[in-house]
């Protein structure tokens, strides 16, 4: 899924410097998307194809996001056009989000910490040390999967 939460996050942030042409492909990359979901669903209501074209979408905004090259102003777009394909497909992003920030109340600092130096270890192909952290982890009650999208942190 998209990185929501940080979409979210983002948009709280002050302004970030952002080119233009970031921007305007953004702009066009929202533009087409919206147009190509609206003619699968027009299409006989093909909305295997509009969730497919969202999920492009959302590997498109994970690399900007990756590049650093969403701005606080790009992330408000982006998170009000997710909520508009969200009336559409009904994924209930706002409850999503609101349900990622009330976990991560609740997950302790301790824990929380562990992961940062966890990730920092694997980022800097310090395999064995980000095992023994995962270990650490698993000993505060928690399990915690590695994903494309990051790190997924569960109680246990």
């Amino acid at each position: 899924m998209i990185r929501i939460k940080e979409i979210n996050e983002k948009q709280k942030q002050t302004p970030q410097s952002q080119t233009k042409a970031s921007v305007n492909k953004i702009i066009d990359l929202l533009e087409k998307v919206r147009t190509k979901i609206v003619n699968a669903l027009d299409n006989d209501l093909d909305t295997v194809k509009g969730i497919a074209t969202m999920f492009n979408f959302i590997r498109q905004i994970n690399k900007f996001m990756d590049k650093k090259q969403v701005s606080e102003d790009m992330a408000k777009l982006i998170y009000n056009f997710m909520i508009q394909l969200d009336f559409v497909f009904g994924f209930n992003i706002k409850k999503i989000v609101r349900d990622i920030e009330r976990g991560e109340k609740n997950i302790p600092n301790k824990v929380m910490m562990l992961v940062q130096q966890r990730e920092e270890a694997r980022k800097n192909k310090k395999f064995d040390v980000a095992d023994m952290l995962r270990e650490k982890i698993k000993q505060e009650g928690y399990s915690i999967d590695d994903t494309s999208e990051g790190p997924v942190l569960r109680k246990i």
